[in-house]
């Protein structure tokens, strides 16, 4: 682990430069980029760099976020001023970056993981004479006979129970389909603010909560259930997303990254704000009822899900990749 920026010193530095020497390195990556991720770029100085953006955040998406009222509830409102400053910082350490590079002819490569993230990136860090590639992200291909459901309609909600994703939305769904089980994957990071909510609906019998899944029940409830509910008020790229298109189920989301929801699933349309109200849960109702009822168009819509991503997101995509991007001159 790189030292940090603040409680860094001489003699901590030269034992980071030591232990890096000593690994000889291909290449490194970054996921995301933070200042302190400067010391190991300018450590190894002659080494490629990929620098690999997942969910960048600029100005209009964190507006977004701020829509939600119980997300600035648990991470707290910043001044423009502080989101400024830190910006500011984050730019300037990634300019040295660049020109540190360009002074040891280093290859330096900025990657984001779909193609509608990279005007994102190129505003967050003013990459104004950069062009990200996509590097895409590698998920397991689980080996099917054929697409499996379970014999009563079920949908999922895989992810963190927390106020940017909204969960309160999929609850809700569960209260007006009483015929469809609902399972809920995940667990909070804001347990004051989110467990009175989820208490309000651990009455319902359809509404399961599964807590955190490891890779075994995951594969179990991806094999069983017909959709992945997504009720985010942002995102990049989820992997979850991903996971459930490789398993050959369809997606319903208010978010579609590069399409994706539109082509493979159900894409509702941008909600903001709360996601609490009649008007956005009809807006899911409306959704989730077209999908039940046309079996033929999500059953095709999942096998040509799983088949773009057995092509575009393997693992062995993923080194094919990796291998052009720094082994090819």
């Amino acid at each position: 682990m790189a030292p940090d920026a603040e409680s860094s010193n001489l003699i901590n530095i030269f034992k980071y430069a030591y232990l890096l020497n000593n690994r000889r390195f291909d290449f490194l990556m970054t996921i995301e980029y933070c200042t302190d991720y400067q010391y190991t770029c300018f450590l190894q100085p002659k080494v490629s760099l990929i620098i690999w953006i997942h969910d960048p955040r600029p100005k209009e998406c964190l507006e977004k976020i701020a829509t939600v009222s119980w997300e600035v509830l648990a991470e707290g409102k910043k001044s423009p001023e502080e989101l400024k400053i830190h910006e500011q910082n984050v730019r300037s350490s990634i300019n040295k970056v660049i020109s540190l590079s360009k002074l040891f002819n280093r290859k330096i490569i900025f990657a984001t993981t779909a193609y509608f993230l990279i005007e994102r990136a190129k505003i967050l860090y003013n990459l104004s004479d950069i062009s990200p590639i996509v590097l895409p992200i590698p998920v397991s291909i689980p080996k099917l006979d054929k697409i499996s459901y379970s014999s009563k309609p079920a949908v999922c909600f895989l992810a963190r129970l927390d106020p940017i994703k909204r969960p309160w939305i999929f609850f809700e769904l569960a209260r007006r389909f009483k015929d469809v089980d609902f399972l809920v994957a995940g667990k909070t990071n804001f347990p004051k603010i989110m467990e009175p909510i989820i208490k309000r609906y651990n009455s319902l019998p359809n509404l399961k909560f599964l807590g955190f899944l490891d890779d075994e029940q995951k594969d179990k409830m991806f094999r069983e259930v017909w959709a992945l509910i997504n009720t985010s008020i942002h995102e990049g790229l989820p992997v979850s997303f991903l996971e459930c298109f490789a398993y050959g189920k369809p997606i319903i989301s208010c978010q579609n990254p590069d399409n994706l929801v539109e082509e493979f699933g159900i894409y509702t349309g941008e909600i903001l704000g709360d996601g609490d109200d009649i008007h956005t849960i009809d807006i899911f109702a409306n959704a989730l009822e077209r999908f039940l009822s046309n079996d033929k168009g999500r059953i095709e819509k999942g096998i040509a899900g799983r088949e773009f991503v057995k092509e575009n997101y393997s693992f062995n995509k993923f080194e094919e990749i990796i291998k052009k991007l720094i082994f090819e001159k």
